[in-house]
């Protein structure tokens, strides 16, 4: 059976000196970096609470002291749950901007290389190699 619409299947090395590359496209955002990955240590660490959170609720819910008790853990619980919301809205905020940022960055410096080549360079490569 031809499979002609398969992608292929990459056979090279991984070359890291395009990442390194790359990597140096996130320098002016540094500070938006480090904000994404305390806000994914934070959703890490609520998914870590939540259910734990849960599991005393349950727990303390059939005990002798009933619902009083039960109220700290909820709110608790809610708490862990607005700071999840709030840790996920920063982290689509943060990465939108990094990823916008750093496109249009690789763009810009596409675009320079491009004009700073001389004509001749034109003459002798085709426009789908640029």
């Amino acid at each position: 059976m031809s499979h002609e619409h398969d992608e292929e299947q990459f056979k090279g090395r991984l070359d890291f000196a395009i990442w390194r590359k790359l990597i140096r496209f996130l320098k002016p955002y540094r500070v938006s970096v480090a904000l994404l990955l305390v806000t994914s240590i934070l959703v890490v660490g609520v998914d870590v609470v939540a259910p734990i959170l849960q599991g005393q609720v349950i727990a303390r819910a059939g005990g002798e002291d009933g619902m009083a008790d039960v109220w700290n853990y909820l709110i608790g619980f809610a708490g862990a749950l607005l700071l999840l919301v709030i840790c996920i809205f920063m982290f689509i905020c943060l990465a939108g901007r990094i990823a916008c940022g750093v496109s249009a960055d690789i763009r810009r410096a596409a675009f320079r290389k491009l004009q700073s080549l001389q004509f001749g360079y034109y003459d002798k490569r085709n426009v789908g190699w640029l």
